[in-house]
């Protein structure tokens, strides 16, 4: 599901209009964004957990052609699964 795909089902299901929608969903993007800025993470219930991951600068040997090379450091977004979410989507894809 894309951005304007979630802002038009925000529309259809509450009956907002295409700016109030969009307002919304970039209002909720800009929270979590920022809380994870701040090295917050970010918990929603029933969903899961989004958070940020730091990555040490290492060495590292490609095994074909035994050459090192320098992998630079890197930040990424983990997201970890509710088990609450996991048992939802694993029952209906069983079911469905």
């Amino acid at each position: 599901m894309t951005k304007r795909e979630f802002i038009k089902s925000l529309q259809d299901r509450t009956g907002l209009g295409s700016s109030d929608a969009r307002e919304v969903v970039e209002l909720i993007f800009s929270h979590i964004k920022q809380e994870l800025l701040l090295g917050h993470a970010v918990r929603i219930e029933g969903v899961g957990v989004l958070k940020l991951k730091h990555y040490e600068p290492r060495t590292m040997i490609n095994n074909v052609s035994g050459i090192e090379y320098e992998v630079p450091e890197r930040i990424k977004v983990k997201f970890r699964m509710a088990p609450s979410m996991g048992r939802s989507l694993k029952r209906e894809l069983l079911e469905g």
